[in-house]
């Protein structure tokens, strides 16, 4: 019986170690294919620990320099006094949303991008996990359409204006 018991005892070691291996593995594919800017927090220290190669394209970075820079050494905050607002902010609520935070990247491009953090355990210490999605494209057509509104506006007014002195 010994020798059967110990075998299922391996066998059950392999395939917790297997199944380890495979929700590692989907994770990393996860956070590598992503199409948001991903960037993982030492929740104490507001360092980088990790950024995905989205982030690395959107900031013209490579994603070891990123690795031990606070989030306003790489573009994302004007300051370190605004960062540090930020980071209060994470730390007290576990959460952080900035809806229109331009970010200048190594192109001299300036992207507008949409920045949420949530905080969250890895095993007995905290991390800040931050998504940091492109929305150039959305406050363009924005823009655009409150422009067309604008246009809009004015050519009824002239046109109200030009009927008036019709009728005079």
């Amino acid at each position: 019986y010994t020798g059967y018991f110990l075998c299922v005892k391996h066998a059950a070691r392999v395939m917790a170690r297997q199944a380890v291996q495979e929700s590692e593995t989907r994770y990393r594919r996860l956070f590598e294919a992503a199409k948001d800017g991903i960037l993982i927090l030492d929740a104490e220290t507001g360092k980088i620990t990790a950024a995905n190669p989205f982030m690395c394209n959107l900031t013209g970075m490579q994603a070891e320099e990123f690795l031990g820079k606070e989030l306003y050494e790489i573009g994302m905050f004007k300051d370190i006094e605004e960062n540090k607002a930020a980071f209060r902010d994470l730390q007290t609520s576990g959460y952080f949303r900035h809806e229109h935070l331009p970010l200048h990247n190594r192109r001299g491009e300036k992207v507008e991008v949409e920045f949420v953090a949530n905080l969250y355990a890895e095993g007995d210490k905290l991390v800040a996990q931050c998504n940091i999605r492109d929305i150039s494209e959305r406050i363009r057509l924005e823009r655009e359409l409150a422009a067309q509104a604008e246009a809009l506006t004015l050519q009824a007014r002239s046109k109200d204006e030009f009927l008036a002195m019709l009728s005079r």
